[in-house]
């Protein structure tokens, strides 16, 4: 595992990513109702890797009072994942990955266009469309990040859904019945399932790093694991 510079920091590359953020890649900045506390979590993850792995301090560290912290974490993510994602959509670091949005009205007139309709009737008529579900959620996910309201995306999805005199061919919305204007939002077939977690990750070089830290004016011998859990608040 790689190390900050110098000899006074213990602490693994891991610690840092966790706390400042990564040096290597950027994520839009967390946005104010943002009902997840990442700073909690991130200890309370901490805490778990050393109870998994540091035979020492294993009995130090308050488990229950961890787990408490990551499942209201987990839940709260897993709730709130669609806001993350149009967060990111919105986001301009993401245009390297999306090749960036255009405006609201290009994406409505082209998904309401007759000649999109048709050819999605005829490639579910056919059974080439495979993955109806997962691609009228980003639909709607990519019109609510371009500000669509939830009475636009009722309207388009009547539209694409309903024959008209303009559009005589339209999509058969049993192939994604868990997608409409008012589950869209609930739908997870695109998140892998089960919560985040440490699994086998273990910290164990803690219970017997020793680094100097000063007290006092003076230099004493401390051990990461037992620092860590004090200042984190998951010592018992």
């Amino acid at each position: 595992m790689w190390h900050l510079p110098g000899s006074l920091a213990p602490q693994p590359l891991f610690w840092s990513l966790v706390f400042f953020g990564s040096p290597f890649f950027e994520f839009p900045p967390i946005q104010n109702g943002d009902p997840c506390n990442y700073n909690d979590a991130a200890k309370a993850f901490i805490t778990q890797a050393i109870y998994n792995g540091d035979g020492e301090y294993k009995e130090d560290c308050n488990i229950t009072k961890a787990f408490q912290t990551t499942d209201s974490f987990n839940t709260k993510l897993w709730d709130s994942n669609v806001d993350r994602f149009i967060e990111w959509l919105q986001w301009g670091g993401s245009r390297s990955t999306t090749g960036g949005l255009c405006s609201l009205e290009e994406y409505k007139e082209c998904i309401t266009s007759p000649y999109w309709i048709a050819g999605k009737a005829a490639a579910q008529a056919s059974g080439e469309w495979s993955n109806p579900s997962l691609e009228m959620f980003q639909h709607f996910l990519k019109l609510s990040a371009l500000g669509a309201s939830d009475t636009e995306i009722q309207s388009i999805y009547t539209t694409v859904t309903t024959p008209s005199d303009d559009s005589p061919q339209s999509i058969d919305p049993s192939a994604f019945n868990d997608i409409t204007p008012d589950k869209w939002r609930s739908y997870r077939g695109y998140l892998v399932p089960g919560k985040i977690s440490t699994g086998d990750f273990r910290i164990s070089v803690g219970q017997t790093y020793e680094y100097y830290k000063m007290m006092a004016s003076y230099p004493t011998i401390a051990y990461a694991d037992h620092d860590f859990l004090k200042d984190a608040g998951y010592y018992k």
